[in-house]
């Protein structure tokens, strides 16, 4: 755990309007409390963006550099945005809003495109840009790709000049009108003094060469002989205040460009109010965020006391319906867990994503998953000699835990493996789906709420349902999804099915996934294992499983498959809920003919023909079904294609959610949870 260190209390505010804002230099040094844990929200190894926006309904202190020295003030409710300094495209300037608009929406396609104003000669200008260019090189290699409509794009760059600092904002933002008027952009730059007091510059330039910058040092020296122009330490931290007016944000927002290099901003939501992250998802979120630029991308990192950052990761892994004694297992292992991590991400302990814990904020937050936290507040599993242990824990096993060697590969002692795990209760209340034949010839699943029963057969001796709905979607699988699984037929009320078969929801406990096509998965495949399946997907078979039973080995046209582990055959096949699965291969079977003779499918030399009645014979295409001796009915399809059928959300190592709840009802305490599912460990204080 980070250690707590005191710092000063923040210097008085001096409130000077500007824009949209209240610039203000404390007088002193000054930081907040340091937060015990800093979560990634954005980073370069877990996914981030070209900038920022935030807002808070008590209003944000900004600092400049850390928690202390300069800083600035947003007003309640009023969205702020923040980038790095870098290159950028400008591809359209116009003063009219809604042209700028449409060059917008044509840019938006080839990148990161926002909208600027600049009040230049007494009317306001729109800048139209594409930012988050590392460098020239890679900016100008992007004007090639814009539509030709757009015209002719300059390239801005991260250099400015200065025409002069002073104490006051009313000084400089004197000088940065005087400029504005006679048609130079000029901004205001918040920035610390060689004492590390705030204090203001009028910047200009956006230069992407020197050439560019001194070419414009003459231009002010000469509208402004009394300036004290001079060249920008662009390595110093600063804030450059520019207004935003880019589509989605409700109006305008001050945009703050940051050096790039090391410079970490601070920012707090007045009197305690929680902060919101427009690209989170508008999530808010306790604590303080820190914004810097981490391997070369945007990083925002937010940092709160750990037991307030167990608050929402309770409240985000696990139903706070549940019973009270699963809640504390989750907030003791999700303690552990945390702390175990150290600065996992080297500017950070852990991300906000299920790649380490799920961390939502505060909407995430319950009074059940806070009471939880608070019932067991410092506690964490330790082994015999008083380490951390890893705590994994995952949301469902399928009824048994994962063998380490079935995962990862490496060693995970303090887990359970192989133990029977009760996580039946996923599938507690969930209605069966009916498979059915579509006018098209393929099949596909409708709810049974949506649909009874009729009692009627087809001239095949199968059930014939009928739908008790209007609109009812049909899927290709039994879940809702309108992403993975998007309906593909509707029904109304009245229409009539043949029913080829049922099966329960999908859901963590068991479920199915498909049918996907060769060319699907071939692409999912060779993606995370590149070269794996050169020419058609024909086969796809589990070729070797691990002591749960999941698998560990998967072969394509008879050749393994190789990944790093074996859990990365979950996203290898298209993003599979577990490893614990069978392949159903709807272009493979076997044809027994007279006198026992046998035909594998699929054959090189033909397809499968079907003989009707009158001895007339035709390729069976697309999907078609088969029926046996027992009357049961499988889809076929003429061309490869493959379902999955399999239970269990997650590794299966540790801890399964699942599990905790049935545990719990059925009498277990927090401790005899976790001791079900880990070994050799105790519950201690940190």
């Amino acid at each position: 755990m980070t250690k707590k260190r005191i710092v000063p209390a923040i210097a008085g505010w001096l409130l000077i309007p500007l824009l949209f804002m209240a610039l203000a230099v404390p007088s002193g040094p000054a930081a907040a409390r340091s937060p015990d844990i800093r979560v990634a929200l954005f980073i370069s190894t877990r996914g981030t963006v070209p900038a920022v926006t935030l807002e808070s309904a008590g209003g944000l202190a900004i600092y400049v550099q850390g928690s202390g020295g300069p800083s600035v003030r947003a007003e309640a409710g009023r969205p702020v945005r923040f980038s790095p300094a870098g290159y950028a495209l400008i591809v359209r300037e116009t003063p009219d809003y809604t042209a700028a608009k449409a060059a917008y929406e044509a840019a938006a396609p080839y990148g990161h495109a926002e909208i600027l104003a600049d009040d230049l000669g007494g009317r306001t200008v729109y800048q139209v840009r594409l930012g988050g260019f590392a460098s020239k090189t890679e900016a100008e290699s992007a004007v090639s790709r814009l539509p030709a409509s757009l015209g002719a794009a300059a390239v801005a760059g991260p250099l400015y000049g200065s025409a002069g600092t002073f104490a006051s904002a009313e000084e400089a933002a004197a000088l940065k009108n005087a400029l504005l008027q006679q048609g130079v952009r000029a901004w205001l730059a918040v920035h610390p003094d060689v004492s590390g007091f705030g204090t203001y510059s009028v910047w200009f330039g956006e230069a992407a060469a020197e050439s560019e910058l001194a070419q414009l040092a003459e231009t002010v020296r000469t509208l402004v002989p009394s300036a004290a122009v001079h060249e920008a330490d662009g390595s110093l931290p600063y804030l450059l205040v520019r207004t935003d007016v880019t589509p989605g944000l409700s109006g305008s927002a001050v945009h703050y460009r940051f050096n790039p290099g090391g410079q970490e901003i601070r920012v707090t939501g007045g009197e305690g109010a929680p902060v919101k992250v427009h690209e989170r998802y508008g999530r808010t979120y306790r604590g303080s965020m820190a914004i810097t630029v981490h391997e070369g991308k945007l990083a925002v990192i937010n940092e709160l006391p750990l037991e307030e950052y167990l608050y929402a990761v309770v409240g985000s892994e696990m139903p706070s319906s549940w019973p009270q004694e699963a809640l504390k297992a989750q907030a003791v292992a999700a303690r552990t867990y945390a702390l175990r991590q150290g600065l996992k991400y080297g500017i950070a302990h852990v991300s906000d994503t299920t790649f380490d814990q799920a961390y939502n904020g505060t909407g995430a937050e319950t009074p059940a998953a806070i009471a939880a936290v608070e019932a067991t507040r410092g506690e964490v599993l330790a082994d015999a000699s008083g380490r951390l242990i890893e705590p994994l824990y995952a949301s469902n096993h399928g009824g048994r835990s994962a063998d380490p060697s079935e995962v990862w590969g490496g060693q995970a002692p303090h887990v359970k493996s192989g133990i029977t795990s009760p996580d039946d209760a996923a599938a507690r209340g969930k209605p069966d789906w009916y498979r059915i034949m579509l006018a098209d010839g393929t099949s596909g699943y409708i709810r049974s709420d949506y649909a009874a029963v009729t009692g009627a057969k087809s001239e095949s001796g199968l059930p014939v349902i009928e739908v008790t709905g209007d609109g009812v979607n049909i899927r290709r699988a039994p879940y809702v999804d309108n992403t993975a699984n998007p309906p593909v037929a509707r029904a109304g009320r009245g229409d009539r099915f043949v029913m080829i078969g049922k099966d329960p929801e999908s859901n963590a406990y068991a479920w199915i996934r498909g049918p996907y096509t060769a060319e699907q998965l071939k692409s999912a495949i060779n993606a995370r294992s590149p070269g794996a399946v050169r020419g058609d997907l024909v086969t796809l078979e589990v070729t070797r499983r691990g002591p749960s039973g999941r698998v560990t080995e998967v072969s394509a046209n008879g050749a393994p498959v190789k990944v790093t582990y074996p859990d990365q055959y979950r996203s290898a096949l298209n993003g599979l809920p577990s490893t614990m699965f069978d392949i159903e291969e709807t272009g493979r079977y076997t044809v027994l003919g007279a006198f026992g003779a046998r035909t594998e499918y699929p054959r090189q030399d033909g397809g499968l023909a079907v003989l009707s009645g009158s001895g007339a014979a035709r390729l069976a295409g697309g999907e078609f079904y088969i029926m046996n001796a027992d009357g049961l009915v499988r889809a076929a399809t003429a061309e490869p294609a493959f379902r999955f059928i399999g239970r269990g959300y997650g590794h299966g190592l540790g801890m399964s959610q699942y599990g905790a709840l049935s545990l719990a009802e059925s009498g277990y305490d927090y401790k005899a949870i976790l001791q079900y599912y880990y070994n050799g460990v105790r519950i201690v204080k940190e």
